[in-house]
């Protein structure tokens, strides 16, 4: 059994281009010390390797929404992911056809009991929701995060994070009925509804993401706190 696959295969969501959505680490955790042992997903253009798609402005497929996305496809290129190391790993092993596409029940059954992080890079509304809903069934838990909360329907609310990038968004995010996790400057004040993400810098990195499992949108309770985290990682001046 290989230790990732393929869970999606089709159109984006965004832009109707081609996509695949790639789950990793499945049979053996991830050496990401802020997520800890969870399974990675990836969501990217299936016919241009990521680090070339940010340079053409074609990772809009996967990322538009997000205002962190490269300058090519409108954005401010500040996303912290580093595209030519685990995105561009993972796109090559795919391309090389080291993975396998279980049946959606099937991919569901490998990831029974295990956490899950979507969009290691890219938004999962990319992907379409019943695909997510399915793969998610069995995990005992998973962290997501979404930009593009304007303009997918409400149902993402139960699985995805409002990503937002300022106090106003956080509360129109939460009068629409999703809780957030916002990025702020140092300087920014923290929402009564809010409380520092533990994997932080901030907080002293006292728990990591498979750890805490607060991240999963309203699936597990709605009337939890939304998450915050000051901006970090190489691009965070851009914030």
């Amino acid at each position: 059994m290989f230790n990732r696959f393929v869970f999606y295969d089709g159109p984006s969501m965004i832009d109707g281009k081609p996509i695949v959505g790639i789950a990793t680490n499945v049979l053996r955790a991830s050496k990401n010390a802020k997520t800890g042992a969870m399974v990675q997903t990836y969501v990217m253009r299936s016919d241009i390797e990521p680090h070339l798609a940010v340079k053409t402005g074609d990772d809009i497929s996967v990322c538009d929404g997000c205002p962190h996305r490269s300058i090519a496809s409108g954005g401010k290129g500040s996303c912290y992911v580093v595209l030519f190391r685990a995105p561009l790993s993972v796109h090559r092993a795919w391309q090389r056809g080291n993975f396998d596409t279980p049946t959606p029940g099937k991919a569901a059954d490998r990831l029974a009991g295990l956490k899950v992080r979507m969009g290691s890079y890219g938004n999962p509304s990319a992907v379409p929701f019943p695909v997510w809903e399915r793969l998610l069934s069995k995990t005992s838990g998973h962290s997501g995060y979404d930009h593009r909360w304007t303009e997918i329907d409400l149902q993402w609310s139960r699985l995805v994070m409002a990503s937002a990038d300022s106090a106003q968004e956080a509360e129109h995010a939460h009068r629409l009925g999703y809780r957030t996790f916002r990025v702020r400057r140092e300087s920014d004040p923290i929402l009564p509804s809010e409380r520092v993400c533990p994997a932080a810098t901030e907080a002293g990195k006292v728990l990591s993401c498979s750890e805490c499992r607060q991240c999963d949108g309203t699936a597990t309770g709605v009337g939890r706190p939304s998450r915050v985290i000051i901006a970090h990682g190489p691009t965070a001046g851009r914030f």
